[in-house]
């Protein structure tokens, strides 16, 4: 369990820096940015950007593993019954 959480923690670490090194290489050009309206409009165009890549893949129909976790983890989730009619405090 330990190994599958540290795993976990630090693939999560591999998708920040790779997001940063987006961010600060391709949109700031590795140049310091100290205008936070300047900074704004760079994260709309990542942003913008990031949601045109997703609908591409998308139209493409192919995800990957990491899509297809989530989709599975989120329709059995949809089958979860909440019942709240049976709780008691």
């Amino acid at each position: 369990m330990g190994s599958m959480l540290s795993k976990r923690i630090f693939n999560k670490h591999e998708h920040v820096e790779a997001f940063h090194r987006v961010l600060k290489y391709i949109y700031l050009k590795g140049k310091v940015n100290k205008r936070l309206d300047k900074y704004i409009g760079i994260l709309l165009k990542l942003a913008r950007d990031k949601g045109l890549e997703r609908l591409v893949k998308l139209e493409k129909g192919k995800n990957s593993e990491r899509i297809n976790q989530i989709r599975v983890r989120h329709l059995s989730s949809k089958e979860i019954s909440f019942d709240l009619g049976s709780y008691h405090s």
